[in-house]
């Protein structure tokens, strides 16, 4: 499983402390990734390249106490939902992507999910048909 701190492992076995490392990501990503390269000695530069927002899209709370499942891959997606919509509609089952995401799915919601095999859209699908699968 790929998180920032297995990330960082990786970098740290494998590239030399006298290269530079250039983080492009989300400007709300965890510090975690950066925090250990720098820990380890690297040079680090750690540049937004976008941030993600909130839409407003006032079809989507009409649809979701429709949705058979609802999907998190990451952690700011279950807080921006959160914030918006408040608790998972009974009949949704919800699909989380990475231990990061679930635990912060876990702090906000009170209600089972259902927890990706991989971190990727496949792992998504696959945990979905499983699900199916086992309902039949």
């Amino acid at each position: 499983i790929m998180t920032d701190k297995s990330l960082a492992d990786e970098i740290i076995a494998q590239i030399p402390k006298d290269r530079e490392i250039v983080l492009l990501r989300a400007e709300e990503g965890s510090p975690i990734l950066s925090e250990k390269l720098i820990d380890a000695g690297y040079a680090v530069k750690d540049i937004p390249l976008y941030r993600l927002r909130e839409e407003t899209d006032e079809r989507a709370a009409r649809l979701l106490p429709i949705m058979d499942y609802l999907t998190f891959s990451s952690s700011s997606g279950v807080k921006f939902y959160h914030e918006r919509y408040g608790e998972i509609p009974k009949r949704t089952k919800a699909v989380v992507i990475g231990e990061v995401t679930a635990k912060t799915f876990e702090d906000l919601f009170h209600t089972a999910y259902i927890r990706a095999p991989k971190i990727s859209a496949e792992g998504i699908v696959e945990a979905i048909l499983n699900n199916r699968n086992n309902e039949v």
